[in-house]
């Protein structure tokens, strides 16, 4: 694993933050990439689709992408991931670690009126085996009317733009 704080400038609130630009190792991605699988393959096992009317494009990317976006956080925050297949609402990162990958560097970081609201969620970018770790929030202000907003024909929920998450310094503190 190669890990390294950098900067990443924001010009919609004309400064810059710190995040953990990671890369991850044969043997990481070797250990997450087939979590994901398996993720996918116990989804289509028991009929399972996404809850919150994702279309299901790209169902295999994204839970192997989000798998290996898990285990480069817990790399980078030094802790453990649990490696979960069918541990709905558990933790991603012990003890109390969202991790929320998005495919696109413009995407928020997505939190949902059902997540727990005294976890912390991570927004996480990139594709395996680069991430960039951009910042967190605490789920209970996350789940601000500010934050509220549809997308497309998908369920009401809370996005924190990237501009606004606490620095990932602040966590890395915290735990």
């Amino acid at each position: 694993m190669i890990r390294v704080l950098t900067s990443l400038y924001l010009p919609a609130v004309q400064r810059s933050i710190r995040i953990i630009e990671l890369t991850m190792n044969q043997a990481q991605v070797e250990h997450a990439a087939p979590v994901g699988f398996r993720r996918q393959i116990e989804s289509m096992k028991d009929g399972r689709h996404h809850r919150h009317g994702f279309d299901g494009e790209n169902e295999w990317e994204f839970h192997i992408q989000s798998a290996c976006a898990e285990c480069a956080t817990a790399a980078a925050l030094n802790r453990h991931w649990p490696a979960g297949v069918n541990t709905f609402k558990q933790p991603d990162v012990t003890p109390d670690i969202q991790v929320r990958w998005r495919s696109d560097p413009s995407y928020d970081l997505l939190v949902r009126p059902d997540d727990n609201p005294e976890e912390k969620f991570v927004l996480v970018y990139g594709r395996c085996p680069k991430f960039q770790i951009i910042g967190w929030e605490i789920g209970k202000d996350a789940m601000q009317d500010r934050h509220k907003a549809n997308h497309g024909d998908r369920p009401t929920a809370y996005f924190v733009k990237k501009e606004f998450v606490r620095p990932i310094e602040e966590l890395i503190l915290k735990i």
